[in-house]
């Protein structure tokens, strides 16, 4: 495995040589007028897009539109809180498949069917003890002695144990 060091060195050289590419590209440049005004916006817009697209894939940045690949299920607290259209936190164990800032997510029913996407818009670590009584509530939770019940005895988790508090947008719900 690379270090982030060295991938960070790599994509910055890579980067720095795209960037004299299209330095020598103008130089050459008047060449294109010799061939009129729609070769050169048809050239020109085509190695731009070519440019942001090489830049993109070198720094790491999706090309394409992510996916939706987060599934959460679906509470009746939850519903509720997406029926009514705000801004939803949600608070989970620290595991691998906690979404990322801008990923989005699908929430399901029981039975499997899509109910809500959302987008992740922040996602914060705290310990089991330090969640406040205004983000419990936030996330659906009478108290936060009752969220911290609920961890401890529920997700099997200790007061010094990390949660992620994701708060999501709503993107779409069904009428």
């Amino acid at each position: 495995m690379l270090g982030r060091r060295t991938v960070l060195l790599i994509r910055s050289s890579l980067l720095f040589l795209l960037s004299v590419l299209l330095v020598m590209g103008f130089y050459y440049h008047d060449r294109f007028y010799s061939l009129g005004v729609v070769p050169l916006l048809l050239g020109g817009g085509l190695l731009t897009f070519l440019v942001i697209t090489a830049a993109r894939a070198i720094t790491g940045t999706s090309v394409l539109p992510r996916q939706a690949t987060v599934d959460l299920d679906l509470t009746q607290t939850l519903g509720e809180r997406l029926r009514a259209g705000t801004n939803v936190l949600e608070i989970a164990p620290v595991t691998p498949d906690v979404p990322s800032v801008g990923e989005v997510a699908r929430v399901r029913t029981d039975r499997g069917a899509e109910f809500a996407r959302l987008r992740t818009a922040d996602c914060i670590r705290r310990y089991v003890s330090e969640v406040s009584e205004d983000e419990a509530q936030r996330a659906g939770y009478p108290s936060a002695a009752a969220f911290a019940k609920v961890a401890t005895g529920d997700w099997g988790l200790q007061a010094e144990d990390v949660v992620a508090l994701i708060e999501f947008e709503v993107l779409e719900v069904p009428g």
